[in-house]
């Protein structure tokens, strides 16, 4: 595949959440205009002109080659092993949830989660998902390797409550046959799995929204499948009329992204309680700035961030829209690519969804993964060994 995969990436991305979410909120807006403070169309209009400036600096990149590090090791697994190993790590991890929810589906207990959960269920789910898109490139997948996929499946579907973590079995698998045109895998293969996940994650959805407000199932329902342009165009409505100073928040925001790479009792170490920082849970925090209240999280997107660091919707902040730019081209990926590189480059475009914090926070996933799958052959037809 051409070296431009990671801004087809990014760009399919970004109109999954901005250019549906316009017609979700066009269609939701004849029944449902409450719920929406600000001008539908000059938000496709703003949403429009980011992704003309981010395509600016993608093509005018200045000619840096910028060398993502390979990570690697000398223990080398085969197929099979890699797969177990990553079941195992990502179970681990994750148990956490399972015995919180007491072993039964996440969906009884309706919309919201009444636990608090640390930071390694988060890099277990990923481990889960990521590994599983690797499985199903596998050419030649013995009755073991079926089972470990089968199992993380059905972890996804009764355990994952979320889209983010879903998406990436899906995205690895179709990314990695994009950019390796010698790979023969069928995509059939990968059909079934995502309508299972795909249905069970619409299937919770329905069965949340009914619960908390019969009357508003449609809305939630619909808004739920690209809610970004929404909350987004939502949050630039409320900088523009209620202008904010963001000079203090910009180090803590900043700050944040790193606060979840480190265990609590090493940041007390060095005297930080990253508790204390306003944008440790930034779901929460966004809850009670767009609705003066919270019980769930809510993402207003990566360009949040890129609003609060700007102080607002300024030149500032197209500025920085061009720079994301660069940082698209210089994640290019081709069929020379290692595994890390791969998934360092869709983490980028994923984090779109979210904010930055969560891409250096699924460095912890992509390094296990890294490792562990460090022999993973899927070149081409003679299955050369990928370093």
């Amino acid at each position: 595949m051409k070296k431009n995969n990671v801004f087809i990436l990014f760009t399919i991305i970004y109109w999954y959440m901005f250019g549906l979410g316009y017609l979700m909120a066009k269609f939701l807006y004849l029944k449902y205009p409450r719920y929406y403070i600000f001008d539908i169309d000059k938000g496709f209009l703003l949403v429009s002109l980011m992704y003309l400036t981010i395509g600016l600096g993608y093509i005018t990149a200045p000619k840096i080659k910028l060398k993502i590090a390979r990570v690697s090791s000398n223990i080398r697994f085969d197929s099979t092993t890699s797969s177990y190993i990553s079941l195992i790590i990502g179970f681990t991890l994750f148990f956490e949830r399972i015995l919180k929810l007491k072993f039964m589906p996440y969906w009884i207990y309706g919309d919201v989660l009444t636990f608090d959960e640390s930071g390694y269920v988060g890099i277990g789910l990923l481990t889960l998902s990521i590994s599983l898109g690797i499985d199903m490139l596998v050419k030649r997948k013995n009755i073991f390797i079926k089972l470990s996929i089968f199992f993380k499946i059905i972890i996804l579907i009764l355990y994952a409550r979320s889209r983010g973590a879903i998406i990436w079995a899906p995205l690895i698998y179709f990314y990695i046959r994009a950019i390796n045109k010698d790979f023969k895998g069928k995509t059939v293969k990968l059909v079934l799995p995502i309508i299972i996940l795909t249905l069970s994650f619409l299937a919770y959805r329905f069965y949340a929204s009914y619960n908390l407000s019969p009357d508003l199932t449609m809305f939630n329902l619909f808004i739920d499948i690209a809610p970004e342009f929404k909350t987004f165009n939502h949050f630039v409505e409320l900088v523009i009329k209620t202008p904010i100073n963001y000079d203090g928040f910009r180090v803590e925001l900043f700050s944040s992204y790193f606060l979840d790479l480190l265990p609590d009792n090493v940041l007390n170490i060095v005297g930080i309680n990253k508790y204390d920082n306003l944008f440790r849970d930034i779901g929460n925090y966004n809850h009670v700035l767009l609705y003066n209240g919270g019980y769930s999280g809510v993402r207003i997107t990566i360009f949040q961030d890129l609003v609060i660091f700007a102080n607002g919707i300024n030149i500032s902040f197209f500025i920085l829209c061009i720079i994301f730019g660069f940082f698209i081209k210089y994640t290019e990926t081709d069929d020379n690519s290692s595994i890390f590189k791969i998934l360092i480059a869709i983490n980028l475009s994923l984090s779109l969804f979210y904010h930055m914090k969560i891409f250096f926070f699924r460095i912890y996933p992509i390094i296990i993964i890294s490792i562990i799958y460090n022999s993973f052959k899927y070149k081409n037809e003679k299955e050369k060994l990928h370093n």
